[in-house]
């Protein structure tokens, strides 16, 4: 029944959502009382952690035998934080571009972005790929690190004792626990619901994973990055959305393959999806080279492009 996939698919998202800010409050807790820097922890526990919906659904999507969900969810994913987040935070307040984000994070999306079509050339990401996918993104983020070390950066300490709030170690615990079953149990609806109203609409699995799906474990960027646009700090927002677009690739597609080898027909379908991923992914880079930041009018193209894009997915 229609109404009954709804609200899985809802329920999941919410849940999803909700379970990742418990993991990363307790986990980001708990790292800065056994010593870890603030900005080893945004750059890690805070910044993965808003990608852990992707990764639980995309994971549970391979398991389960809906490996156009799993993949869909990837492409999607990084369509919609460039052409929805970006665009609609860009619209809200312009975006500075720091110099470390072209020097250092947009070079290693391009890179992984081609390594990833690379793989995809046979139609499958094997389990050997998806492991150097991962080790890529150990490597990635050992080196984030190492390269901030005895750098202070305001913002990433605000948004750490924001989201890292002092709390009992038994507090910090239950969180954890919490977060990791909340992620299970959301990831597991949210699939249920992708599929049955699949079904019920009598849409791909391809569609439904590089929208709806994508769209409701994208919430968590979202929400951050208004937020941070919020609080006037749109260069911390936009940094986000490149580490959350380079995580999806590396890891949640990488830790999907190593679980289950992902397998998707190829031909036209896969091809404009890859195209139009790589278009946002360029045309990001070159709104960030104009003048060093992301304007209205281009977060106003980017929005537009989405809409497009969206349209043409359900029209097809």
């Amino acid at each position: 029944m229609i109404w009954l996939s709804a609200v899985e698919l809802i329920g999941g998202f919410v849940l999803l959502a909700v379970a990742a800010n418990w993991l990363i409050a307790g986990a980001s807790s708990m790292a800065l009382q056994l010593g870890i820097s603030a900005s080893v922890v945004g750059l890690t526990v805070i910044a993965y952690g808003t990608s852990l919906p992707e990764m639980t659904v995309s994971a549970l999507s391979a398991v389960s035998g809906n490996p156009q969900i799993a993949l869909g969810n990837v492409i999607g994913s990084n369509i919609a934080n460039i052409g929805l987040i970006i665009g609609l935070t860009a619209l809200f307040r312009p975006m500075p571009v720091d110099r470390s984000f072209l020097r250092r994070d947009f070079p290693v999306l391009a890179l992984v972005t081609g390594g990833f079509i690379i793989f995809l050339a046979d139609g499958t990401i094997s389990r050997f790929e998806g492991m150097v996918l991962f080790l890529a993104g150990l490597a990635y983020t050992v080196f984030l690190i190492l390269s901030t070390r005895g750098k202070k950066d305001e913002g990433v300490t605000e948004a750490v004792a924001d989201t890292a709030p002092g709390m009992s170690r038994s507090r910090q615990v239950v969180l954890i626990i919490l977060g990791l079953a909340g992620l299970l149990g959301g990831g597991r609806l949210g699939v249920m619901g992708a599929v049955g109203i699949a079904e019920v609409f009598g849409l791909s699995e391809r569609v439904i994973g590089l929208t709806i799906v994508a769209i409701g474990t994208s919430l968590p960027e979202l929400a951050a990055s208004l937020a941070a646009s919020f609080k006037g700090q749109s260069g911390m927002a936009l940094g986000n959305i490149l580490g959350s677009n380079i995580f999806n690739v590396i890891f949640v597609l990488g830790v999907s393959a190593m679980i289950h080898a992902v397998t998707v027909p190829g031909g036209l379908p896969l091809q404009v999806d890859l195209g139009v991923m790589v278009s946002f992914t360029m045309a990001f880079g070159l709104f960030m080279l104009t003048r060093r930041r992301v304007s209205r009018i281009e977060g106003l193209l980017l929005v537009a492009a989405y809409a497009g894009y969206t349209a043409y997915l359900v029209a097809t």
